[in-house]
């Protein structure tokens, strides 16, 4: 069986549309119908090789997705066909969760290792995603994948919030408040209760505006480093 996915091939080089073999479930693995793939905004730097990312080419881009489980591994025992699921790109290796070997399917796949099996990412029709990678959603949300899809860079800060043992009541610091992960950490600091959240940074016209817009922040600009 074959699907259609984009493929890059160099560095720089333009995605091209091909028939590609579809992925075979595993055990520990899911296979998942894309319907919506997340872009990173610094994809044309990280696909043309700016970044330095190491990639396994040829490689099927695309970071995060939001699919339904198409087919499920042998020992799967809660997850099941038809399931509306999150794909989170972040692959770690079982025995060592912590240790080098991570990568992010269709981003950053060093040669061997997890890429051999999961380095191809979600710009595809399928993906394979190891089980403990898809979170399911509630089916009534399957009105607006890319929705869902952009809810990507919440869960940078949301995980950053929880791992600093954040509280209700208290004022929270964040630092690059006007980013693509930074302004997602602000709304969800005052959705966990946050007294205040403090903003500080460089552009006074940002910063303004994003306390206009989030209420209960407040902007604070300097020149420097050391203000």
């Amino acid at each position: 069986m074959t699907m259609k996915a984009a493929v890059l091939h160099e560095h720089g080089s333009k995605l091209s549309v091909e028939d590609v073999p579809v992925p075979k479930v595993t055990s520990g693995s899911v296979r998942v119908k894309v319907l919506a793939a997340y872009i990173v905004h610094y994809a044309e730097a990280a696909y043309s090789g700016q970044l330095g990312y190491p990639m396994t080419l040829p490689m099927i881009p695309g970071a995060t997705a939001v699919g339904i489980i198409e087919e499920v591994g042998a020992d799967t025992t809660e997850l099941k066909e038809g399931d509306l699921v999150f794909c989170d790109p972040t692959v770690r290796a079982r025995d060592n969760a912590t240790g080098p070997s991570t990568i992010l399917q269709g981003l950053f796949t060093p040669p061997g290792g997890l890429t051999a099996t999961y380095g191809n990412g979600a710009m595809a029709e399928q993906m394979l995603i190891p089980l403990e990678n898809v979170v399911v959603l509630p089916k009534a949300w399957i009105k607006n994948p890319p929705l869902l899809v952009s809810l990507t860079p919440l869960f940078v800060p949301f995980g950053g919030i929880i791992a600093a043992n954040f509280q209700p009541g208290q004022t929270l610091l964040v630092l690059g408040a006007t980013g693509n992960f930074g302004s997602p950490a602000v709304l969800i600091a005052l959705a966990m209760g946050a007294k205040k959240v403090i903003i500080p940074g460089r552009n006074k016209q940002k910063l303004d505006e994003l306390v206009q817009r989030i209420k209960r922040c407040e902007g604070r600009a300097g020149n420097s480093s050391r203000e």
